[in-house]
């Protein structure tokens, strides 16, 4: 679950032109996993991650619209105000 995780969350909240940056780092992480550990654990996990990768991208569409409702940020001691 932690690398299907990974990836949708680097799906939802990463920049476009960040995710290859980001899915390198991630294929060397699960290549390490591979070799050194000899766990295939990772590699499943981002398999699962991209069955279902449509459902976290629908989710990074709305994102845009929640993302504005709460820039610019404000100090803890404000939300319920800024909330109500």
């Amino acid at each position: 679950m932690l690398g299907r995780n990974k990836v949708w969350l680097a799906a939802k909240n990463s920049r476009w032109r960040d995710l290859p940056i980001v899915a390198g780092y991630d294929l060397a992480a699960v290549f390490y996993a591979l070799v050194a550990r000899r766990d295939p654990g990772p590699m499943l996990g981002r398999f699962d991650a991209i069955a279902g990768l449509p459902a976290a991208l629908r989710a990074r569409a709305g994102a845009g619209a929640r993302a504005r409702g709460l820039s610019p940020l404000v100090a803890p001691w404000h939300v319920p105000r800024r909330m109500g």
